[in-house]
């Protein structure tokens, strides 16, 4: 298991920086209700989980504490959460997912008793760095919250488009033909359009930058 765990060291330090860089993402909860700005006691370390789980651990996480009386030793816990709205036929409806999948990052005054508590949680498989847990720079924690609230802020307004308007398609096979939009996919930022090949309706699938809107009222 250490070695499934050093390896991904790698990997998921890259997903955050990505995750800081990328302007187009969609990421809007945390389940963190502290402030960023504040400076925390604890250090910030990652704690690795089957990925599907972390809901559940995160509330086991904070019933261990209660229950061996660490929880004035825990600061914080921050577990990104994507939330976009996908419409289809109509219909929108709000879609979660996580963003670390398989990670939970917590802030904690860590020692061995409180390593041996929090390892011992069912379906947590280790700390990153292993039996070494491995410091998160809090700037870089605080960073990633940051990027959380601007790209939610930036997805509250992510898309301009909606069922029933009309497009003209910019490149591809359908270059110069107008387009009746039928589904929006916020997340994958893609349209699915309606066009009119010799007198026949063909749906075909399209991103946002492919199209602008027109007024055109037929296709």
């Amino acid at each position: 298991m250490k070695t499934f765990l050093k390896n991904s060291d790698n990997d998921l330090e890259n997903n955050i920086t990505s995750i800081n860089q990328n302007n187009d993402n969609s990421i809007v909860n945390t389940d963190s209700s502290l402030d960023d700005n504040i400076s925390l006691k604890g250090k910030w370390y990652i704690i690795n989980v089957i990925p599907g789980r972390e809901s559940k651990i995160l509330g086991l996480i904070k019933e261990e504490a209660i229950k061996n009386s660490i929880d004035d030793k825990i600061y914080d816990i921050f577990m990104p959460i994507e939330n976009y709205t996908s419409i289809a036929r109509g219909n929108r409806r709000l879609v979660s997912k996580k963003v670390l999948p398989g990670y939970i990052m917590i802030n904690v005054d860590l020692d061995e008793r409180i390593y041996t508590i929090l390892r011992s949680i069912p379906d947590v498989l280790g700390f990153l760095g292993g039996k070494e847990p491995k410091v998160v720079p809090e700037n870089q924690v605080n960073t990633l919250k940051k990027s959380v609230e601007l790209m939610a802020i930036k997805n509250m307004n992510i898309s301009i488009y909606k069922i029933g308007d009309f497009v003209k398609i910019l490149d591809g096979p359908f270059e110069g033909f107008t387009a009746l939009i039928e589904e929006v996919d916020l997340d994958k930022k893609n349209l699915k359009v309606a066009v009119s090949i010799f007198g026949r309706e063909t749906t075909i699938s399209v991103h946002f930058n492919q199209v602008y809107i027109i007024k055109e009222q037929h296709y």
